[in-house]
């Protein structure tokens, strides 16, 4: 089993992967970069599986004011939380740049939909 990384040094490990250049192409697509690194979503995907699906992590990441870690939050966030209103308000608030909320809510019914297939439970989302 993989020790849980911190915050703080998945902040670190993020740090070294950051392109600053990345930035002012995201402010041309609107994306708020005064609370970005700049790191590319090829290296998040490889930490959000390095790190696995945890939801206190994810959880915790999603309060880490970082546009890095609220999209590894939804990463490693459990899709079976995600479901029927368990998520509970903490995802509620913070969709501040829109591309973010876009990614987590892609990425959050992506992995319902796969966790779903494996379990062969298909959720009634109409009610």
């Amino acid at each position: 089993m993989v020790a849980t990384r911190t915050i703080e040094e998945i902040v670190e490990l993020l740090r070294p992967t950051a392109r600053p250049g990345a930035l002012e192409g995201m402010a041309r697509f609107g994306i708020a970069t005064e609370s970005a690194l700049g790191v590319a979503m090829p290296d998040l995907r490889v930490m959000g599986k390095s790190l696995g699906r945890n939801q206190e992590l994810a959880l915790d990441l999603w309060r880490t004011p970082l546009r890095e870690t609220r999209i590894l939050a939804s990463l490693v966030a459990d899709p079976q939380q995600m479901i029927g209103g368990r998520c509970g308000c903490a995802w509620g608030g913070g969709f501040g740049p829109w591309i973010a909320s876009s990614l987590i809510a892609d990425m959050a019914e992506m992995r319902m939909l796969q966790e779903e297939r494996r379990s062969g439970v298909v959720a009634d989302y109409t009610a």
